[in-house]
């Protein structure tokens, strides 16, 4: 590799003298190397600071040409090299300084590497006129980054703008000037808009009071907290949206989907429903939600869950309930009722939720049912208006790693994709589906990661709601184990039909007199049934002789030195299992069942599946599958071996010993035979048998077919 050097090496032995220089370009280009394997780095007096190595090894990565596919880093080595540098080096933490988020924009765009990037873009728009102020590094930072960085500063100072009309006096005006406004509408006759306003202003002046008390002063005032600053910065919002994020886990109703979506108009109202409350609700939120700019999505699940008599009244008659539900109610009958109305598995032992249970049994003493229900819709719309008005500013941009204890907001992500990658035109671009997945449209990818929707689809209403979701559908009927399920209650078989006295019947008679009907569970009693004659047993005809098969043998010939053998003959050959050592073993079949031909054609029966033989005598060769299987049988019949010497060790397997599961084959096992199939008595087969034995031998004791005289 060329190393430009302003000096020359000396013609004697005189040492060669460098330059400051030569010595800063090679101590340049050993970090370069350094930097490629993972070694430490060296600074000098020209390059003294973290980042200014870093700006001299990405400009000479950039000189000799390091990239990957696409040109979007230095290569695979480069960039795994710069974040694990990253990482110990905790460059990507800028939150100590302002001077460290511009070094982490600059860095990210000369070393190509985009976490760094985006950290130090979305901590540096929140405090864009601080970076300013380091001129000389400002401009370092490209055109293109500067000119989203200003775009951004616009966005936030609107978004902060926006939230601090409705949160600095918890004023949401929009929420009761539509229907809820109205006195003469069909709406007003079912739903007591009025008892709503007056529960929600009672609402919000309580919750005025929890934040002065524990803030000081609402707004915040930096004087009374540990803040940089006064107003409501990243840190009060975020406690003020987990307040309420908790609420609204405690009283959500978690298995009411909402019918709304963002681009629906306002619905009918039908004051004849019977969920008249949830359409009034859902209605006013939908005006709420398009009061200002910009249009934002319902929550999935938008619907309170409303205190009821029925939790204290189970067994209430249906023409008692109004006057019930209008009853002045008793103190632990309204705890009972506001008790039973939560979700007890979301509920948290924090202040803000203490203080609201409180405050609901503190105002709804000596109310009645429906004067309760009246109050938490008003508590509902007054959660519901504040959760709705936080996303924007208190979720966080995606992929940031250094956030904690940062006042100033992180919302804001870089637009665009990478600013090294600008001239490209496919940058940042995605094919997203649509229409129900039927085309695909090509969009920039920030537009869809990063709009309004996607802001709010990372909020917590709607990433509880996937939780809630799963967990209806694990437990749905669907997918429950049924040897999970309880047990219905059986039903109670009907009485016997009347039998006259003068006719009586035996215990059989009786027991089958019912109806086979589940029963309950009871005691086991033995029961007593009159004495049944012996079953006799199966009587199966002698099995008629047959002729017995053989296969020559393929050894010398040797002169046998043994007596004549006699061999036993079976019914139905296919239905033997011809061994290896010349022996059959088989079953009878059972009874009923049809033959394929004459006993007299015995040796010529084919029965499905076995296959015929390849030879006219039989061989074994021709050797036939052991025969189907039942799944209920489990004791496999007793098929000993013959006493005949495995060739192997390996082939001997259960040879001398069978136990349950006896060898057909060598090295085969037994499996059981259908149902219905009794093994063949195996007392009569022989018990020798000679391997050497002679064509001329074996003939002998075939029987030859007598010729007709003529």
């Amino acid at each position: 590799m060329p190393v430009p050097l302003t000096g020359d090496l000396p013609c004697g032995r005189e040492q060669p003298v460098l330059s400051a220089d030569d010595v800063d370009m090679l101590v340049l280009f050993r970090n370069l190397f350094a930097f490629l394997i993972g070694q430490a780095l060296i600074a000098t007096p020209r390059t003294p600071s973290i980042f200014n190595i870093f700006m001299e090894v990405s400009g000479l990565l950039d000189r000799f040409g390091f990239t990957n596919l696409d040109q979007s880093t230095f290569g695979e080595t480069a960039t795994s090299s710069f974040g694990c540098y990253c990482d110990e080096l905790d460059l990507i933490d800028v939150r100590a300084s302002r001077e460290r988020a511009l070094d982490a924009i600059i860095l990210g765009e000369r070393m190509k590497y985009l976490p760094l990037y985006q950290e130090g873009f979305t901590h540096g728009v929140a405090v864009l006129d601080d970076l300013k102020k380091f001129e000389t590094k400002y401009n370092l930072v490209s055109a293109v980054t500067r000119k989203r960085l200003e775009r951004g500063y616009l966005d936030l100072d609107n978004r902060i703008r926006t939230c601090a009309v409705k949160i600095d006096e918890f004023e949401f005006p929009s929420l009761f000037s539509g229907i809820a406004n109205s006195n003469v509408a069909n709406e007003a006759k079912v739903i007591r808009f009025k008892n709503w306003k007056n529960a929600y202003l009672s609402y919000r002046k309580n919750v005025m009071n929890y934040y002065r008390a524990r803030f000081g002063s609402w707004p915040p005032k930096a004087s009374k907290n540990q803040f940089q600053e006064s107003g409501l910065n990243r840190l009060v919002l975020r406690e003020l949206y987990q307040d309420f994020c908790d609420l609204y886990d405690m009283l959500a109703d978690r298995t009411d989907l909402t019918t709304r979506s963002a681009d629906m108009t306002t619905s009918v109202f039908k004051a004849e429903d019977s969920n008249s409350t949830s359409q009034a609700l859902r209605q006013i939120m939908s005006e709420y939600d398009r009061s200002t700019p910009p249009v934002q999505p319902p929550i999935p699940f938008d619907i309170p869950r409303l205190p009821s008599i029925h939790s204290i009244r189970r067994k209430l008659d249906p023409k008692r309930e109004a006057k019930e539900r209008a009853k002045r109610l008793t103190t632990g009958e309204v705890n009972e009722i506001l008790v039973s109305s939560y979700n007890h598995a979301s509920m948290k032992p924090t202040p803000f939720l203490e203080n609201f249970m409180n405050y609901e049994r503190r105002v709804g003493h000596g109310k009645c049912a429906d004067e309760l229900a009246d109050m938490r819709c008003a508590q509902w719309l007054f959660m519901y208006a504040v959760i709705q008005s936080l996303p924007m500013l208190v979720v966080d941009a995606p992929d940031l790693r250094c956030t904690h204890g940062v006042e100033y907001f992180l919302c804001i992500p870089p637009w665009g994709g990478s600013p090294w990658c600008a001239s490209d035109p496919k940058n940042g671009k995605k094919w997203f589906g649509v229409a129900g997945g039927s085309g695909v449209v090509n969009l920039p990818s920030d537009v869809v990661a990063n709009g309004v929707d996607a802001v709010y689809r990372r909020s917590h209403c709607w990433q509880v709601a996937l939780k809630w979701a799963d967990e209806g559908q694990l437990n749905s009927s669907v997918m429950l184990d049924p040897a999970s399920q309880q047990p219905e209650e059986p039903q109670q078989p009907p009485p016997p039909p009347p039998v006259p006295q003068s006719q009586p019947q035996s215990p059989q008679q009786q027991y089958q007199a019912y109806p086979q009907y589940p029963q309950p569970p009871q005691p086991y009693q033995s029961p007593q049934y009159p004495q049944q004659p012996p079953y006799p047993a199966p009587q199966y005809p002698p099995p008629p002789p047959q002729q017995q098969q053989y296969q020559p043998y393929a050894q010398p010939y040797q002169q046998p030195q043994y007596p004549p053998q006699q061999y036993q003959h079976y019914q139905h050959p296919s239905l033997s299992i011809s061994t290896p050592d010349q022996s059959t073993a088989g079953s009878l079949p059972p009874s009923g069942t049809p033959t394929a031909c004459p006993p007299n054609q015995a040796q010529n029966f084919y029965p499905f599946p076995y296959p015929p033989p390849l030879s006219s005598t039989g061989s074994s060769s021709d050797r036939q599958p052991t025969p189907l299987l039942t799944p209920g049988d489990t004791t496999p019949p007793n098929l000993p071996m013959l006493n005949l010497r495995p060739p192997s060790a390996s082939f001997g397997r259960g040879a001398g010993t069978p136990g349950n599961r006896s060898s057909i084959y060598m090295g085969l096992e037994a499996l059981p035979l259908p149902a219905g199939v009794s093994p063949v008595d195996t007392s009569g087969r022989s018990s020798t048998h000679n391997p050497d034995a002679s064509f001329d031998h074996i003939l002998q004791g075939v029987s030859q077919p007598k010729k007709k005289k003529k």
